[in-house]
């Protein structure tokens, strides 16, 4: 194998993480088996950050609202993808004078990018007003884009897409969280199966709380609002557009059917009209209370029916896929025994030292005696166990404490393999994607070395960020250097 190859064969391998392909995940012909065939304690981590991403795609196409909703997001982005369109997006965004605002731009959908969604769910809402007043000045009739300004005009001032915007902005917020966590290089599994609860708790409350479906509410009030500063040329299109919204939008109460549709039997009282229940195709019919003596129907009001047709089945999509992907009983019990080696706590560890004690060849008494003595007081400066937060013994405080440490041969391999267990494959496809960006169709006659040096410039943004680009120009510019360019006497 290329272990054995690379010389590492000797190496033990107690985890490996992919993506959940067939090719790599396998229970038969994967790529995991056959490593495990020959290193039987490398156990197999779906990424979690997949995991996550898997559950963000399913949850936006839970209803028919949100489907077309993230449609309309991309016709916005193909829309002002133009030349001529983004110019005048940029110029109307100037104008504004929100100087917040500079930076924020429509990004593109996909099922494969993690944070798209919510940043282009987010921009859409925070360039509202932006986005209206461009629509407006393009709904002139003989502008090339007149039809379609007009008709993105018209749905973006439905309540069905304000309300998917609210809503979706608000509960993204909150994954985004945990993937910006899940991403991070010294996030341990302790510290994503804690936040990954934590997340379920604060979307279990929201489903129960009326309060934070009030704020979602006044949002959409708020964004109802949103005034557009718009031409005097463009008024009277802006007038038919609005018309045109008036006339085939959601209301408030619903019209009673003219004609002989009007002579129907009325329907039955619903017996669920207060629980929230969907049908076998996956869509959901507009809940409303009818009478049974046939008198008009009277819709319920649009929050409470919007709360219930949208709201409340997307925070549901979110939970049971979180629980059904995320909340399985070993993965809880490995994140238990994880933080209980980062916490020091000796009692906790019997998982770990099961698995693993063979093929890290540490025994199990010792491991134990050994945490007892490192979570005592340990350093001149008084740093115990107590003084750390939950997973506070990372990869920063081992190596502060690595002189100490290293008296202790088996705790230190059960702590070396506590921080090791990988959580996701982010940063390595990070790498693979930085090299496809490098490399495009401009760039393919790139030699090796150039492709190379590009590629670690790239990976390593952060560190190349923090270059002084000056002194590197004037490092290059020196006498001492062979001068680029011929000297002429003026």
């Amino acid at each position: 194998m290329g272990l054995e190859n690379a010389g590492l064969s000797g190496i033990p391998v107690v985890a490996q993480a992919y993506d959940g392909a067939s090719v790599m995940s396998g229970r038969e012909n994967g790529v995991q088996m056959k490593i495990r065939e020959v290193h039987p304690t490398a156990v197999y981590v779906h990424c979690m950050a997949h995991r996550l991403n898997l559950v963000v795609v399913q949850s936006c196409k839970i209803t028919r609202h949100a489907a077309s909703f993230f449609d309309v997001l991309e016709s916005l982005y193909c829309f002002f993808a133009r030349p001529n369109n983004h110019k005048v997006f940029m110029e109307t965004r100037s104008l504004l004078g929100v100087t917040s605002l500079n930076k924020l731009e429509l990004t593109q959908l996909s099922d494969t990018r993690w944070s798209c969604r919510w940043k282009n769910v987010n921009a859409t809402k925070r360039l509202f007003s932006t986005i209206k007043s461009c629509l407006v000045e393009l709904c002139v009739p003989g502008n090339g884009c007149f039809v379609q300004a007009q008709g993105l005009l018209h749905q973006i001032q439905k309540y069905e897409f304000l309300v998917c915007l609210a809503v979706f902005d608000t509960v993204l917020a909150t994954v985004q969280v945990l993937h910006k966590v899940l991403q991070r290089v010294d996030a341990t599994i302790a510290s994503a199966c804690n936040v990954i609860a934590n997340t379920i708790a604060v979307l279990e409350d929201m489903r129960s709380s009326d309060k934070q479906w009030i704020e979602i509410w006044k949002t959409v009030v708020t964004l109802m609002k949103t005034p557009a500063e718009s031409p005097q040329s463009a008024t009277e299109a802006v007038n038919t557009c609005n018309s045109a919204a008036e006339s085939t939008s959601d209301t408030v109460t619903c019209q009673t059917p003219a004609g002989p549709a009007a002579c129907r039997r009325p329907r039955k009282v619903p017996r669920m009209d207060d629980f929230v229940v969907m049908s076998t195709c996956g869509q959901r019919s507009d809940i409303v209370q009818d009478q049974e003596n046939g008198s008009n129907s009277e819709a319920v009001s649009n929050s409470e029916k919007w709360r219930k047709q949208l709201y409340v089945p997307v925070v549901e999509s979110l939970l049971a896929e979180l629980k059904r992907r995320f909340v399985v009983p070993q993965g809880a019990t490995l994140a238990t025994a994880v933080a209980s080696a980062l916490k020091l706590d000796y009692e906790g560890v019997d998982y770990l030292l099961e698995a693993y004690g063979a093929t890290l060849k540490v025994d199990c008494d010792l491991a134990k005696a050994e945490m007892k003595l490192i979570s005592a007081k340990r350093s001149p400066d008084g740093i115990t166990a107590q003084d750390t937060n939950d997973d506070a013994l990372t990869y920063t405080n081992l190596s502060a404490l690595a002189t100490e440490i290293k008296h202790y041969p088996n705790a230190l391999k059960l702590l070396q393999l506590a921080i090791t267990l990988p959580v996701s494959s982010a940063t390595c496809e990070r790498a693979f994607s930085a090299m496809r960006r490098v490399q495009n169709y401009l760039r393919t006659t790139m030699d090796q070395h150039r492709f190379s040096s590009l590629s670690l410039l790239q990976i390593e943004s952060e560190l190349a960020a923090e270059i002084d680009i000056d002194k590197m120009v004037d490092e290059f510019a020196r006498d001492t250097q062979k001068p680029r360019r011929m000297k002429l006497n003026v």
